[in-house]
């Protein structure tokens, strides 16, 4: 939601293009090492990716996604990584409309 963004950042655009390039930037990223993470059994590097990822996602009032990544951050700190396969690929295909939404913001 490009208000809610802006709201975020008192509505200096210039200030929410420079966030979504980093973002865009560290995005892949943080995602190789999510999926490293989970294909490897590893816990604390799931929380600590989807962690990263969800502060993120905050500067943009993604709260659904940042909800998606909060759970995959949760199942970390737990421990329990079963079914965290499927989790991820829902998460990242959840992820994709937003990311092209900010790459074409970014290009603005």
């Amino acid at each position: 939601d490009e208000r809610s963004a802006l709201s975020l950042t008192d509505g200096d655009v210039d200030l929410l293009r420079e966030l979504a390039q980093l973002f865009l930037a560290e995005y892949p990223v943080l995602m190789t090492s999510l999926r490293k993470a989970v294909s490897q059994g590893d816990a604390t590097g799931v929380q600590t990716s989807a962690h990263s990822i969800k502060g993120s996602l905050g500067h943009f009032g993604a709260r659904r996604l940042a909800e998606r990544a909060l759970d995959i951050e949760m199942g970390g700190r737990s421990g329990d990584l079963s079914g965290f396969k499927e989790k991820l690929a829902q998460f990242e295909a959840s992820m994709a409309p937003f990311v092209e939404e900010l790459l074409e913001f970014s290009r603005r």
